[in-house]
């Protein structure tokens, strides 16, 4: 499973793989805050859970039919903080 980000203004027919970040409006995987070790699922709490606590798309191995939630908390794979401004998210089974 996959969620990708890309600029406001991507279109679909001009992606291509792998995508690279920084080529055909691409901005990155994202990492999502890990819910299910959370002690306060399903609530984020600041003051317990730490938002770093993340893993990163894509996920391997993943059952296609097993029930998934992601919560995004704005970080991407590579570390980094998404820039403000509109996004589209993308999600694929690969």
């Amino acid at each position: 499973m996959e969620r990708q980000t890309f600029e406001s203004s991507y279109r679909e027919r001009r992606w291509k793989y792998p995508p690279v970040v920084g080529e055909t409006k691409y901005v990155g995987s994202l990492a999502s805050f890990d819910v299910y070790n959370s002690l306060n699922y399903p609530v984020f709490d600041p003051a317990s859970n730490d938002e770093n606590y993340t893993f990163s798309y894509p996920l391997q191995n993943a059952s296609r039919d097993a029930p998934s939630e992601s919560w995004w908390l704005g970080s991407l794979a590579n570390g980094s903080t998404i820039a403000s401004g509109k996004h589209k998210q993308v999600s694929a089974c690969t």
